[in-house]
């Protein structure tokens, strides 16, 4: 996603299936326990609510407060000769403005609704659609056990129903249809039921007892190349080329990604794995900070080349050529876990001094 967001070398190739995986490893984690009683679903709705809904919350609120700063030190810009510069992506280009305490109170309010949002928060739509999927492919796998007690029929239900919510989607792509975010919904619940699917049935485990993990994920990456000028994907928007096209980049891109998984997985134990794990761990932070911590990377570009300040408003990022994606990713990458890591250690050392 950083990747992608940082705009290196074929990252378009990346949207084909990125934050596809989201969803897929979501349902691979899925645990339908939770559906066994009321009790259950309370105690699932909740832990969504606190591992989405909160983190959420606090990054968008704490960037709708901190707007008017953003704006005098140019992270956002209000000056008209922005939108006339060389060099910024067309599609973001917009100009910032500034937040009296009703416009702050209202945008926070429209946050805590799980609606609204951020510019530097934009990636958080993510746990907006997420939270909703599996919420109600909880409910619904709740309601499926009571009527058809069998649980082959209430996995041939799901799928029934995923498939529809799929064409529903995409209805509402093709008609330009937001529904506050539910078109989003009903697009990607379908990739949740395939992720849980996998593994509940081991359909890859046993793709790999038969071929190398190696020849499967080269093939994988085979279809990926074949599909990648032949239509697009961006799940930001609900947009794709059409429920076909989604699918199979979404389970190619699953596929490659497992494959790659797997054979990491048979190495010896490295900090390279360690370091990759760690990243996995603490995503949370990542996901909410990078646009914010890019702009470090802007002002040294802005720096370099003698540009205007105002160009550091540029987003995501305003140097889309060159080398300057790896400072980006790393940037991105490093400075939030080092804040994360700072901000848990200051909780440990306020816990223990209280105790």
């Amino acid at each position: 996603m950083v990747y992608r967001h940082a705009r290196g070398p074929a990252s378009d190739f990346v949207l084909l299936f990125h934050m596809a995986i989201f969803f897929m490893a979501s349902g691979w984690l899925l645990n339908t326990k939770y559906a066994g009683d009321g009790t259950q679903m309370k105690k699932y709705i909740g832990k969504k609510l606190r591992g989405l809904w909160v983190p959420y919350v606090c990054f968008n609120t704490l960037f709708v407060i901190c707007n008017n700063i953003f704006l005098r030190l140019n992270i956002y810009t209000d000056n008209p000769m922005f939108l006339k510069a060389d060099g910024i992506e067309r599609e973001y280009a917009h100009l910032g403005t500034h937040y009296d305490l009703s416009r702050m109170l209202k945008e926070i309010i429209k946050v805590l609704c799980f609606q609204g949002g951020t510019e530097l928060g934009g990636a958080l739509w993510f746990f907006n659609a997420l939270f909703f999927v599996l919420v109600l492919y909880m409910v619904i796998q709740y309601i499926l056990e009571r009527m058809l007690r069998r649980e082959m029929f209430v996995e041939v239900a799901q799928a029934v129903i995923a498939v529809c919510f799929l064409v529903c989607g995409y209805l509402c792509y093709r008609k330009g249809i937001y529904a506050y975010g539910m078109n989003r919904v009903l697009s990607y619940y379908i990739l949740v039921y395939a992720g849980h699917i996998c593994r509940k049935w081991d359909v890859l485990d046993g793709v790999f007892r038969k071929l190398h993990p190696a020849v499967v994920t080269l093939l994988a990456a085979a279809v990926l190349l074949a599909l990648y000028h032949r239509g697009s994907i961006n799940l930001a928007g609900n947009a794709y080329t059409n429920p076909g096209y989604l699918l199979v980049a979404s389970f190619a891109g699953w596929t490659m990604l497992f494959g790659i998984g797997t054979m990491a997985g048979e190495l010896k134990k490295s900090r390279v794995l360690d370091g990759i794990q760690y990243i996995s761990i603490h995503a949370v932070p990542i996901i909410g900070l990078h646009f914010l911590c890019f702009k470090a990377v802007s002002l040294m570009a802005v720096e370099a080349y003698g540009m205007k300040l105002y160009m550091l408003a540029a987003f995501p990022v305003l140097m889309t050529t060159g080398w300057w994606w790896i400072g980006y990713v790393a940037v991105g990458i490093a400075v939030p876990l080092v804040m994360d890591w700072g901000w848990r250690r200051l909780i440990h050392w306020q816990t223990r001094r209280s105790v």
